[in-house]
This record gives C-alpha cells, sequence and structure tokens, in this order.
C-alpha cells in the first residue's frame, strides 16, 4: 500500500529494497517472477518500481500503470495451510465488542468508490465484486477445514450494492456464523437492518467521522449527522448492535467542531463511539495536502518514522493537544 501511495518516497524509506509493486500484485508478482529466473528484462512488466544505476547517479524508474484486476473471480483464494491457522484461530480479535476465537477476516470486493479526503485505496480506485457464488465456494473450502464461528467482513464498504447483500444474507444463514462489516448510513433501510439481523449479522460497524457536518463536507463524506443520528437509532432500536468510529483533525476542524463531536458521543453511549485522531496516511488527500503546505517536510522522513501524528487542522497546536488529550480522558471514562 505505501508503494503504491508514495513509490518514489516508499523505496528510499525502505533502503534495500530493490523492486517494489504498484497497485494489486497478484498479477505483478507471476510476471516479475518470470522476468527475474529468466534473466530478461523488467521493464516490461506493468506496475513496478526498481532502481536503475546510470554514469552520475541511481534513478528510480516506474513501468507503465498495471490496469485494476477487473474480474475478482479470477483469483486463486488465499492458501491458508502455510500460516498455522490452528494458532491463529486461538487468538481473539478483539472488535466491535465481539470477542471470540475462530474469527475468520475474508474479503468479498475491493476497493470503494467514494473519495474521503483521509483514505487512500491500496488496491485502486474502481470498486469491484467477487460474485457471491466464488465467495461461498471458498466458504465451504474454509468451513471444511476450520472450526469458524465468527467472520470479520474486512471490505473497505460492504454495503454498495444492496440487493446483492440481501442475497448474502439468504446464503450465509445456513453456515450458523456470526458477521460484521462496515455500512454508510445513506443506503441503510429498516428493511435492510431486518434482512441484516435475520442473517446473523452481529454488528453494523459505520465511520461516522464527524458530528458537525462543517467537517463532513470537507472530508467528501456524503452524509449528514442528522442520516447518522436516523440511522444509528433504527438499528439500536430494532436491537442490532452497531458500533461507529468519530476521527479528529480534518482540514476544517477546529476546537469548536471537536467540542460538537465529543459532545455527541457523549450524549449517545449506547453507540460504542470510538475516537482518535486522523492519521495523515500517504496517497490521501491529506497527505498531498501536507506535502504541498510544507507541514510534511521530508517525505522519506515521515515514512521512516511511522506517519507520526501531525496538525492539518485549523486548530493550533494547544488546541490541537487538548482535543488529544479530551478523546483520552474520554476514552478512559468509557473504560
Amino acid at each position: 500500500g505505501l508503494v503504491t501511495a508514495d513509490p518514489e518516497a516508499t523505496m528510499t524509506a525502505l533502503e534495500y529494497a530493490d523492486i517494489g509493486v504498484i497497485g494489486e500484485g497478484e498479477e505483478t508478482i507471476v510476471e516479475l517472477c518470470d522476468a527475474l529466473e529468466n534473466q530478461s528484462t523488467i521493464w516490461r512488466v506493468s506496475g513496478i518500481i526498481f532502481e536503475q544505476e546510470t554514469a552520475s547517479k541511481k534513478l528510480w524508474i516506474v513501468t507503465r500503470p498495471r490496469p485494476d484486476i477487473p474480474i475478482l473471480d479470477s483469483l486463486a483464494w488465499p492458501d491458508y495451510d502455510g500460516f498455522e491457522m490452528d494458532t491463529y484461530f486461538k487468538s481473539s480479535p478483539s472488535f466491535a465488542g465481539i470477542n471470540t476465537k475462530n474469527t475468520i477476516f475474508v474479503l468479498t470486493s475491493r476497493s470503494c468508490p467514494y473519495l474521503c479526503t483521509f483514505c487512500f485505496h491500496t488496491t485502486g480506485r474502481k470498486y469491484r465484486k467477487r460474485s457471491l457464488d466464488d465467495f461461498f465456494a471458498e466458504l465451504d473450502y474454509l468451513t471444511s477445514r476450520y472450526p469458524i464461528e465468527t467472520m470479520s467482513i474486512s471490505d473497505e464498504l460492504f454495503s454498495q450494492d444492496i440487493e446483492r447483500v440481501k442475497e448474502f444474507c439468504k446464503r450465509i444463514k445456513k453456515y450458523n456464523i456470526r458477521w460484521w462489516a462496515q455500512f454508510r448510513v445513506d443506503n441503510i433501510t429498516p428493511e435492510l437492518v431486518d434482512i441484516l439481523k435475520d442473517g446473523n449479522c452481529a454488528n453494523m460497524t459505520f465511520g461516522i467521522e464527524s458530528a458537525d457536518n462543517r467537517v463532513l463536507k470537507s472530508m467528501r463524506k456524503n452524509i449528514t449527522i442528522e442520516r447518522t443520528n436516523e440511522v444509528l437509532k433504527m438499528v439500536y432500536d430494532k436491537g442490532m448492535s452497531c458500533t461507529g468510529a468519530l476521527i479528529f483533525g480534518d482540514l476544517v476542524e477546529t476546537k469548536e467542531t471537536a467540542q460538537v463531536s465529543i459532545d455527541w458521543a457523549h450524549a449517545h453511549p449506547e453507540y460504542n463511539i470510538a475516537m482518535a485522531m486522523i492519521q495523515v496516511y500517504p496517497g490521501s488527500h491529506l497527505y498531498k495536502v501536507a506535502c504541498d503546505c510544507g507541514i510534511i517536510q521530508d517525505r522519506v522522513k515521515f515514512l521512516r518514522d511511522g506517519c507520526p501524528q501531525i496538525n492539518v487542522s485549523q486548530m493550533t497546536s494547544e488546541e490541537f493537544s487538548t482535543v488529544v488529550q479530551a478523546i483520552h480522558d474520554t476514552q478512559i471514562h468509557q473504560g
């Protein structure tokens, strides 16, 4: 993901890497290995970056872009056998209020059609879905080999195709597996919540991000806090578990807008709201702004330092620290 987001800075930060893969890697790695094994030129391999020595200096060479893989069903399922799955299933991911062993993480789609300012889609910008036949064939394989009790659908966005979600819920029932996924408030209906509940969905996770509409607009979320309130109450009243997250520090965030979100979270303990400061990730709009404004002056150092917390908001450093402390105090109180 980092190589895809900022290829030259990442390869320089890695220091000892010779070749990086930009974008989805399943097809690229096969072509690259074939070129290396046959000692042929790697210039013809799309979607890579590598170092080229010249008489005066070394240059980073980026080959032509590799298109997003259009048909996800063409890809082989992950080979789980080498990952000590017995040990893996003994661990308990504490997520969304669900703390249970024998949990598997799966994908039914890639990328997301939205362009929120804090996000970077490591698997391309085009949203693509696996067929449900392919997904459930893989699930049959997994359940025949492993004692799966719960399932985390790790898609960036699970609910973009509502009819597909409905069909998924019908087909998942027979497995008696509890599962959770990420949703958007703008396409949730009472009917869909009922279908999800009947389909053993244990938790609906929402990216709330802010309780102030000015911040939501700046983030390009295309939602409002009024719609968020409506949907979360609907889900809660129907007896479904729901969680969400607020992130602070958007470009237009002020001490006042941050307080609006903190007050909103305090008013709704029933929703199990997580709070954190925005992370400025390479490839995101916020990252580009931070680089252009000189907040990030050395991209290589920023990566080597682990993408540390920076302030891109309208808040002063003192106000920023006050918000960080308020979030910390709230989490302690909730705990």
